[in-house]
């Protein structure tokens, strides 16, 4: 059985919006792409865990830019220095904590961006649903 982690949302935050000017709406026949990257960042003083989600929607053929998007997910963690490695220069949480909190980022960067690109040429984009274990390296599930 894994581990129970306790952590709860802290913060969301919008900390980049952009949208590119386009004249009309996107054609249906155009292929839109979107490129997520995920970056996590700890504070063991503070007991938090930032993920940071930048979103890219963009024309995969042209591969012109609509829009950005970067969202932090901040996350308290209950403890988090008993996840510490010996050398203390790592965190090592259970298997699967990571794609949990891939998946609460994920799912909360679809929804911001959703109210945010609403009224513009963007309001149609919605976000695929993707796989959180695809972001983890190293995570063995």
């Amino acid at each position: 059985m894994a581990e129970q982690i306790n952590f709860q949302i802290k913060a969301i935050e919008t900390l980049e919006l952009s949208i590119n000017q386009f004249d009309g709406e996107i054609p249906e026949e155009m292929q839109v792409g979107y490129n997520y990257e995920l970056q996590h960042n700890i504070n063991v003083e503070h007991q938090v865990t930032a993920v940071v989600c930048t979103l890219k929607i963009s024309d995969q053929k042209s591969k012109k830019t609509f829009g950005r998007l970067k969202v932090a997910c901040i996350y308290h963690i209950v403890d988090i220095e008993k996840y510490l490695s010996e050398d203390k220069k790592t965190v090592l949480f259970p298997e699967g904590f990571n794609i949990t909190l891939n998946s609460i980022t994920l799912s909360t960067v679809r929804g911001i961006a959703y109210a945010r690109f609403q009224g513009t040429y963007l309001q149609n984009a919605i976000l695929p649903i993707i796989d959180p274990k695809s972001f983890v390296l190293g995570d063995p599930q």
